[in-house]
């Protein structure tokens, strides 16, 4: 049948296999694929790929995934690369120490360990170390916590103000005042 791509079933008769190919797009199991590769189990509904993430499109009617399966003493990976940096962004799960990484513009940037811990990772004592809570995108208010150099906890409304500082022996100074 046209445009099914013909598989073998015995040593001379072709039948159509379950992929379909629709101009430069390739169906398994649809005769309407929204992208480059679309992977349908079942319909998920009037529902069809953005346009901007359409290369590879899993889709079911209840749970649908993607596993990436590797072996334990290895790591699970995806990576995010231009044309200037091929790992520029990553997502990394460590089998061996089960952990997950993120990396951002080629460094590693935030890891979640085996217990659920967050920590984020910096390259140099220069760099913001901390949380920048954000009231919106474009702005507002801010609310920072960072690790001062001494080991503490500084809250503060910018990475350079210590509204309140947690030392690590205990004490407590707020707005510059030990107290």
């Amino acid at each position: 049948t046209a445009n099914y791509l013909p598989v073998w079933q015995d040593g001379d008769t072709l039948i159509n296999s379950i992929l379909y190919q629709s101009g430069a797009n390739l169906g398994a199991n649809t005769t309407s694929p929204n992208g480059t590769l679309h992977v349908h189990t079942a319909t998920a509904g009037s529902v069809t790929a953005h346009g901007n993430a359409n290369d590879l499109i899993i889709e079911n009617s209840a749970n649908a995934g993607l596993s990436i399966l590797s072996p334990s003493t290895n790591i699970g990976m995806i990576y995010f690369g231009d044309e200037s940096d091929n790992d520029v962004g990553q997502i990394n799960y460590s089998h061996v120490t089960n952990a997950m990484t993120l990396w951002t513009n080629a460094n590693l940037a935030l890891t979640i360990d085996s217990n659920g811990g967050i920590v984020q990772e910096r390259d140099s004592a220069a760099e913001f170390y901390g949380i920048n809570l954000r009231r919106s995108a474009s702005g507002g208010t801010n609310a920072d916590i960072w690790a001062n150099d001494g080991g503490g906890l500084v809250l503060g409304n910018d990475s350079s103000s210590n509204d309140l500082v947690i030392n690590t022996n205990g004490n407590v100074s707020v707005g510059g005042q030990a107290s």
